[in-house]
């Protein structure tokens, strides 16, 4: 056992050095759930939360590893994002399953030297790398611990003595499936490999299906996972993922596509070379095999039939522990096949559980060459565990930062979009517009209608002051339904800022009405100009409450955020005060204003609502309204104790303009109090009142 954790820790030791990539930065980084022990919270949400709306998982487990990961972090080193905390954590499970694998094969599989030689393999082998190296990818590595845990306690079980249904090992067995199925969801199949070792393994086989054996068997299996799936039908909201790559596929596509996957996934296990960290899940459907005379399926379909026939082989011979492993691998691999369409294709990530079957084969195999030339096996074996140790170590590679991930996407993967729209973030990150700008078009060019790009390359642009190219991105997303109301506000701030203000109030009446729309209220009366805008004003608490309630909704990708319509509403009255209509602009900033003001608590949300307010005292001043400019003003200068004296100037002066001579003096006081001196102009006019 000590060397085959040896083995793991020399292989995947860079992990250490290792960062957030990826997905790590939406789960981990910028994940609330993982910045507090809330265990309701946790068990109660989406695996992706806010982060992506569009799929939705359920594996309370996982964060609740990572949050915990990020206390402990923050109590060991105090700082609750230290990476070689989480790492350390993802290495500690892979080595932990791989001793599971080891006491799994040595108590009931075999001897010490198959158990070990397929331990070390397992250990070692480069389609591991994503798991043990990608931070969230440990929903694999547990998830497979206690489906391994699972199998040993059943086996103990079956095998010893007293087998009552409350068993303390039947029982654990029962709980590992829990706790499993909390990681992800693949340990569905835990239930299925049991079966299998039952009739494979046990000579009373025969027997087992009797409705009264199975039922002490499997009933308690039954309720587990019914009371997961009810559990994940009510904290999710449905029991599919959301966004399925084969969703509307029609099935031979389906079937023929994996097929190749399938064939693709054999070859990494035994020559684990030219495997990718990710794949182009956003542009399967120009890569999938509707033709079955196609060269790739044929190739396929001859490397499966090759496959089936060793299990047919190991049947005929009666090896019955070598046909189990041969089965359980096609068993474990039956999640991930798309017969149920899921949200991802191909990763060698979905390779973790059932590489114990094909490593339970090799390390047999190893072992029948090990009795006839142990030099011979024993060389064979060194050399293939070195050569998989350095490819592990490779592997590690692209995992030091976000940029050599992204440069290694684009590497691997040159056909992928999302590879160089990463890069593009990074680029903009570090300042680089115009390799941000071209990366974006080099994803544009792969996938013409890939938003997210089209969207970040209109704002790269703006910052390069490119307003006509930025000009077409926006107009060119507005062509790609369904139009998030982000664009239109975006774009009206982009004529705004070129002083096009009637075009830019045509944008934003289009992003409120897309909202409004979604809100099924009546654009004329909740954020109209006017008269409507007016009237609407007396109502922002209903408004409020239902954007609160659009944001949180569940079956949104994308839903706008109260504070963008808050800030969308805002512009729009600066467009208006821009075409010289400070009437009108008056409603959409107070609109603005009283939707914003709950969230003033934060510092985003103070300087959004001090930004509004300023603009409101600017419409009073405009309409010759004082004493509301006034009073505007003196909230202000509270606001922002910086501009305390200039603003308690102004907020003097419009006291004086509407004959207000004891707020007036109120206000001088106050203006001499905060070191600001009241002009000889104003104190004449003073004296004279």
């Amino acid at each position: 056992m000590a060397l085959i954790a040896l083995a793991a820790v020399v292989a995947f030791y860079p992990a250490f050095s290792s960062s957030f990539v990826c997905d790590d930065l939406l789960i981990v980084v910028h994940n609330p759930r993982t910045k507090s022990l809330d265990l309701w919270t946790i068990l109660t949400t989406s695996y992706w939360g806010d982060q992506d709306r569009r799929v939705s998982l359920y594996r309370p487990l996982t964060i609740l590893s990572l949050a915990f990961d990020r206390a402990l972090a923050g109590a060991v080193t105090g700082a609750g994002l230290n990476p070689a905390m989480y790492h350390a954590t993802n290495l500690a499970a892979h080595l932990l399953c791989c001793l599971a694998v080891y006491v799994l094969m040595r108590r009931h599989f075999g001897g010490a030297h198959t158990a070990l030689f397929a331990g070390l393999l397992f250990a070692v082998h480069p389609v591991h790398s994503d798991v043990v190296y990608g931070i969230v990818n440990r929903s694999d590595s547990f998830a497979t611990l206690f489906v391994v845990i699972g199998i040993i306690l059943y086996l103990d079980w079956r095998k010893g003595s007293g087998m009552g249904p409350l068993n303390w090992r039947l029982v654990g067995a029962n709980v590992c499936y829990l706790f499993a199925l909390g990681f992800k969801e693949m340990a569905v199949t835990l239930p299925l490999l049991l079966l299998l070792a039952d009739l494979v393994m046990f000579e009373s086989g025969a027997r087992a299906g009797r409705l009264s054996a199975l039922f002490r068997r499997y009933c308690g299996f039954a309720i587990v996972l019914a009371a997961h799936v009810v559990l994940r039908a009510v904290c999710v909201g449905r029991l599919g993922s959301g966004l399925q790559t084969f969703a509307g596929v029609p099935a031979q596509t389906r079937m023929l596509t994996m097929y190749v996957v399938v064939a693709d996934y054999l070859r990494a296990l035994f020559f684990p070379f030219h495997m990718s960290a990710d794949y182009p899940y956003n542009q399967w459907p120009a890569t999938f095999h509707t033709d079955l005379y196609d060269a790739r399926v044929v190739a396929a379909l001859f490397v499966i039939g090759a496959a089936m026939l060793v299990g047919l082989a190991l049947a005929v011979r009666r090896q019955r522990a070598e046909l189990f492993w041969f089965i359980f691998f096609w068993a474990a691999l039956l999640p991930v096949l798309n017969i149920v369409p899921i949200s991802v294709v191909k990763g060698e990530r979905m390779l973790y559980l059932p590489s114990i079957g094909a490593c339970a084969l090799a390390g047999a195999a190893v072992y029948g060459l090990w009795r006839r030339s142990r030099v011979v096996a024993g060389v064979g074996l060194l050399v293939v565990i070195a050569s998989f140790a350095v490819l592990c170590r490779m592997q590690g590679q692209p995992y030091r930062s976000q940029s050599s991930f992204a440069n290694y996407l684009c590497r691997v993967q040159p056909r992928f979009p999302f590879a160089y729209y990463l890069r593009a973030r990074n680029f903009g990150d570090a300042g680089r517009i115009d390799a941000e700008i071209a990366d974006y078009g080099l994803a544009l060019a792969l996938m013409p209608d890939y938003k997210n790009a089209l969207h970040s390359r209109a704002l790269a642009r703006c910052k390069r002051s490119d307003f006509a190219g930025a000009e077409q991105d926006f107009r060119a997303l507005i062509e790609l339904p369904p139009v998030n109301p982000r664009v239109h506000g975006n774009l009206g701030w982009l004529l705004m800022t070129q002083g096009r203000f009637s075009e830019a109030i045509v944008e934003y009446n289009a992003a409120l009405a897309l909202v409004d729309a979604k809100l099924e209220m009546d654009p004329g009366r909740t954020t109209g100009s006017g008269a409507g805008s007016n009237r609407a004003v007396s109502r922002p608490d209903m408004l409020r409450q239902a954007l609160l309630d659009y944001e949180n909704d569940d079956s949104e990708s994308n839903p706008i955020r109260v504070w963008e319509y808050a800030e969308i509403l805002a512009n729009r009255g600066r467009a208006y005060i821009g075409a010289r209509d400070h009437a009108t602009a008056r409603g959409d900033i107070i609109m603005s204003l009283q939707i914003a003001q709950h969230d003033i608590g934060t510092e985003p949300g103070r300087e959004r609502f001090t930004a509004t307010l300023s603009l409101v005292a600017e419409c009073n001043l405009a309409l010759r309204l004082h004493s509301e400019a006034a009073l505007d003003l003196k909230r202000l200068a509270e606001l922002v104790p910086e501009r305390r004296a200039a603003l308690l100037l102004k907020e003097l002066e419009c006291w004086l303009a509407c004959g207000e001579l004891e707020n007036a003096r109120e206000a001088a006081s106050r203006l001499e109090q905060a070191g600001g001196t009241v002009p000889d102009r104003l104190k004449v006019k003073l004296e004279k009142r």
